[in-house]
């Protein structure tokens, strides 16, 4: 993977922790260097740590791999339903955090991004799903 790719993942994945430490900076009458090393150390070891996390959680993954037909596993089952559950909803626990920093209510938002979730993820499978089929059937076209 090229170096901007990774610079652009890793500028995505910087942005929840911009966004806590934006809202820490509100709620502090004052920032300290002190202060700031120890949220900006502890965010980035952290960012730093859950790829490796996840990396370890896709060779559970992979090792669940069906060799005799080339194919996964069902993903909407046992744990690999949590491993994608939890990876995919790491945000969303920054995003609480944030709400609480910012004494947000949290009952709407949750809703809303329950079934915002819920209703892309539903779009994003058929999507996936077609996008797969049309590519078994693109030898057709040649």
């Amino acid at each position: 993977m090229p170096f901007y790719e990774i610079f652009i993942i890793s500028v995505a994945l910087a942005m929840d922790a911009f966004t806590i430490a934006v809202a820490c900076g509100l709620c502090m009458p004052e920032v300290s260097k002190r202060q700031n090393f120890r949220l900006s150390f502890h965010f980035g070891l952290f960012q730093a740590l859950m790829p490796l996390l996840g990396w370890l959680a896709g060779l559970t993954v992979k090792s669940m791999k069906d060799d005799s037909c080339d194919t996964y596993k069902d993903p909407t089952k046992g744990l690999s339903l949590v491993f994608l559950s939890v990876a995919t909803s790491l945000d969303a626990l920054a995003v609480g955090l944030s709400f609480s920093i910012m004494d947000y209510p949290i009952a709407f938002p949750c809703v809303m991004i329950g079934i915002t979730a819920l209703v892309l993820t539903s779009f994003g499978l058929w999507l996936g799903k077609s996008f797969a089929k049309a590519s078994s059937y693109s030898h057709i076209a040649e």
